[in-house]
């Protein structure tokens, strides 16, 4: 399934320094970057790997240096788990100056990791938040939900579920 949330990501990727994905869990924020990844070029680092986590807290600059190739995207997920990752992204995003680096923090979103984000990365990440299934989403790109059809002048989908 197509999220609409897709455009925005790749948008953000092109025109901002780094993109910090966030929300709850099971909204499918590994499932997007997977899918952005089919076609497009890049990487995925899940750090749920307990490997992965070990690699990269042993020395987190070296470990993306490893993985970072400029012009293809990099997508670290469940980055709270490697908490000195954020320095490291710090180094390698102002390394490349003002330009778009291709690098995606996806996690689930709570309060003490986006202060670390905005503590680490001022000014060097855009934060976007994802949601679970729209209703378009959810009912394919020609469903119109109702609110939004009578704020367009249109009648809304009949229900299909029968009132009391």
């Amino acid at each position: 399934m197509r999220r609409h949330i897709e455009s925005v990501l790749l948008a953000r990727l092109k025109a901002w320094r780094s993109v910090a994905l966030m929300g709850s869990r099971q909204v499918g924020k590994s499932y997007l970057l997977a899918q952005i990844l089919r076609t497009h070029p890049g990487r995925l680092l899940s750090f749920n790997d307990p490997k992965e986590r070990q690699e990269a807290d042993r020395d987190p600059l070296r470990y993306l240096e490893r993985y970072y190739q400029p012009g293809k995207y990099l997508f670290l997920d469940e980055v709270a788990r490697v908490p000195d990752i954020f320095s490291a992204v710090k180094i390698l995003v102002d390394r490349h100056g003002s330009k778009p680096t291709g690098i995606c923090l996806a996690n689930s979103g709570n309060y003490l990791l986006l202060r670390k984000i905005k503590e680490s990365l001022a000014g060097r990440v855009n934060l976007l938040s994802m949601y679970p299934l729209s209703w378009q989403e959810f009912g394919g790109d020609t469903h119109t939900p109702g609110f939004v059809a009578l704020c367009r002048g249109q009648t809304p989908p009949k229900s299909s579920t029968p009132r009391p």
